[in-house]
């Protein structure tokens, strides 16, 4: 397992253009396989995380420390957020073990509202405040 500062490192030299490789393309519409051979392991050979040797993409462009600065400010700031409504989702999943539910109640991070829906079936539970950019998950 990666230690804390090797994962800061390896966010700070990503592609500002990742977006992960569950979609088949990054923001700059590059196809991830198209840079690869396609072999097993082939995401470990992305030109997205700045590595020598691996392959090469034009559209290759790391965030500057600043934006690397206020990513990690706003990073922070959604786990802040998170965090405050966490004691109600462990009393969410709880109460309403096994059965389905949504609620809306008061986002305790902004005081709009938020919807909240808990499943039964594998008790996960799904997020969305009305405010944007203030809470939003599903597990």
């Amino acid at each position: 397992m990666k230690t804390r500062a090797e994962r800061r490192a390896l966010r700070k030299r990503t592609c500002r253009h990742f977006r992960g490789t569950v979609n088949a393309e990054c923001a700059a519409g590059i196809v991830y396989e198209s840079l690869t051979d396609g072999a097993p392991g082939w995401a470990r050979r992305l030109p997205c995380f700045g590595d020598a040797g691996a392959a090469v993409c034009a559209q290759y462009s790391a965030l500057t420390d600043a934006e690397f600065a206020e990513a990690d400010r706003g990073a922070r700031a959604a786990m802040e957020r998170l965090e405050k409504l966490a004691p109600r989702v462990a009393e969410i999943r709880k109460e309403y073990a096994g059965r389905d539910v949504r609620l809306v109640e008061t986002c305790p991070a902004c005081g709009k509202r938020i919807a909240l829906e808990h499943h039964g079936a594998n008790g996960h539970v799904w997020a969305a405040c009305e405010t944007p950019g203030c809470i939003g998950f599903m597990e």
